[in-house]
């Protein structure tokens, strides 16, 4: 038997509606082939009901796509006879499910139409896994609102650091605990490309390479000139701190004045660049920014090296919390949306409906 099966009894299964089948999509296809056997070990099966996307296609099959069939084709409307094309919103309306993953591309500007299909999704009670950090960025309190009126669920582990558990650490780990601030490296392209570009690449290198390798946006500039850290600085801000801190609050300035001569001075020097996001609590204030800083080696950050990220997490109990991950990819951040599939499955099973959101 192939594929994720379609013989399992649709009560006993888990409906998910998949938005966006690029790299995370497709990594998390695989993921659910390759963890089937823990999955079910667990009391969790999932059957893919259907995939959208803008550029290739779409299908729906209320009974369950067979997944090595669709990470196979080219075009998903090579699975089942031509349709008319749908847009989102249409196929959220359409296609049966109990979770849909939204994992289309980002837009660092306004979220959309990404926060368009997470509403919608929503507003029909259906719950959300989203490694999309445009919506919760720019629309996180409305999202928990909505989600808590229609009895639904939203979970957003990979919008951040991958498939790290920050958020879900903070949740379940850390009562009673206030969140001082933080100081981290959340953008593993710029930081890629400025190691690649120690090593002797040119810039123009660098940039190709991390996007050959499915870790840099589909537009580049979103990573270099610093809004994918500001997304993620606004978002942490958001929810392990609880303060209301739009993207546009985070003072912001890219890699673009980097040269390849001043890195590699740099590095002679015993030096490295990095992109850093800082927010910390300043009286009733959050001061919160995303620079480029020369660290000294004694700088733990220094060491966060590749597609690699880390994060000091400052607070009121603890101290100081260092956690990272180490050169994650695609594959990583499909895990954390995995993860929060899982979570939001066993939650939809329990007659209380625990809220995890």
């Amino acid at each position: 038997m192939t594929g994720v099966a379609t013989r399992i009894p649709m009560a006993r299964a888990t409906r998910l509606a998949i938005i966006g089948f690029g790299n995370v999509g497709k990594a998390l296809a695989r993921l659910l082939l390759s963890k089937r056997d823990e999955l079910n070990a667990r009391g969790v099966q999932f059957v893919v009901t259907g995939i959208f996307t803008a550029r290739h296609g779409h299908v729906i099959a209320r009974r369950g796509l067979n997944l090595e069939e669709a990470l196979a084709v080219d075009n998903l409307w090579e699975l089942k006879p031509r349709r008319p094309a749908i847009g989102g919103l249409e196929f959220i309306r359409t296609c049966p499910a109990d979770i849909a993953v939204e994992v289309s591309t980002l837009n660092p500007f306004n979220g959309e139409p990404a926060l368009g299909y997470i509403t919608e999704a929503l507003s029909r009670s259906i719950s959300v896994v989203t490694a999309n950090k445009g919506p919760i960025a720019f629309a996180y309190p409305r999202l928990m609102a909505l989600a808590r009126e229609h009895s639904a669920h939203i979970l957003f582990e990979s919008t951040v650091m991958d498939g790290c558990p920050i958020f879900s650490l903070v949740r379940e780990t850390l009562p009673c605990t206030r969140i001082l601030g933080f100081r981290a490296i959340l953008n593993s392209t710029s930081n890629l490309i400025i190691q690649k570009v120690e090593e002797g690449s040119s810039l123009k290198q660098a940039i190709a390479y991390s996007q050959e390798i499915g870790i840099a946006e589909t537009n580049p500039s979103y990573d270099l000139d610093g809004y994918d850290a500001q997304i993620k600085t606004s978002i942490l801000v958001q929810v392990i701190m609880g303060e209301c801190l739009p993207p546009s609050k985070v003072a912001r300035n890219g890699m673009g004045h980097l040269t390849e001569k001043v890195i590699r001075k740099a590095v002679q020097q015993g030096k490295h660049y990095h992109l850093i996001a800082t927010a910390f609590r300043n009286g009733k204030d959050i001061e919160a920014s995303v620079d480029v800083q020369l660290l000294s080696k004694d700088d733990r950050l220094a060491f966060v090296t590749g597609t690699s990220n880390g994060i000091f997490i400052e607070t009121d109990t603890l101290r100081s919390i260092f956690l990272s991950e180490e050169n994650p990819g695609p594959a990583q951040t499909a895990y954390g949306v995995l993860a929060d599939c899982v979570h939001v499955a066993e939650a939809l099973r329990k007659p209380a409906r625990k809220r995890i959101s």
